[in-house]
């Protein structure tokens, strides 16, 4: 099948899996201009929000920007090698956190790993949007090892609502991506799932309060 550009309004309506079938189309095609066009459809939405969330575990912008420019071409590159299957979220986040542990591992920095229970707003909610919460520490293990007990349709769910994705976005994500759809994903089934994951989370935490 011939290529054909798509115009912005178009791009705009892809999702995101789209996009990227889309890009691998166009450097099949050679269509190199539109390589770069749609890789800003895909990325500049979320580069703000992305950029700020690896700065909060990083503590240098200038170290955030060149986490998420790599990122960006390991998806790039994934994608180009065949090796990307869909799952857009899954995919950036796993990335994303395998290169903020080499920014740790490389310059032996050493994250703080301490946290502290206390009464008021949601504790887990307060603990992931933390500068110390980062994959080097030791209440992200205790995160991963809480996920690891979980489907991975409720693992791209739960990591996407950690990085702030509202309830009905994630829905639409999963729905539109076909994670969903045999569930018919609502918002409130992301809250379950959240909530579900926030409960087994807590204990683990926090077992001096009992689970705060």
């Amino acid at each position: 099948m011939k290529f054909r550009p798509k115009d912005d309004h178009e791009l705009e309506n892809l999702s995101d899996d789209d996009l990227v079938a889309y890009l691998v189309e166009a450097r099949d095609a050679g269509f190199d201009e539109e390589v770069v066009r749609g890789t800003g459809f895909l990325i500049f939405p979320r580069y703000g929000k992305q950029l700020g969330l690896i700065q909060k575990r990083v503590r240098s912008r200038e170290d955030a920007e060149d986490i998420l420019g790599e990122v960006i071409a390991d998806m790039l590159r994934a994608a180009f090698r065949g090796q990307y299957t869909g799952e857009f979220f899954s995919l950036f986040f796993v990335i994303r956190d395998r290169r903020i542990a080499d920014y740790y591992k490389k310059a032996e920095r050493e994250p703080e790993s301490a946290f502290e229970s206390d009464d008021g707003e949601d504790l887990i909610e307060r603990l992931v949007s933390t500068g110390d919460f980062t994959d080097e520490s030791e209440a992200w293990m205790v995160v991963e090892e809480v996920l690891a007990a979980h489907s991975r349709r409720d693992c791209t769910v739960i990591r996407m609502r950690i990085d702030g994705h509202p309830a009905k976005q994630v829905a639409e994500s999963l729905n539109g991506s076909g994670e969903g759809a045999n569930a018919g994903m609502t918002p409130a089934n992301v809250d379950q799932i959240y909530a579900r994951f926030k409960n087994r989370l807590r204990p683990e935490l926090f077992p001096e309060a009992g689970g705060a």
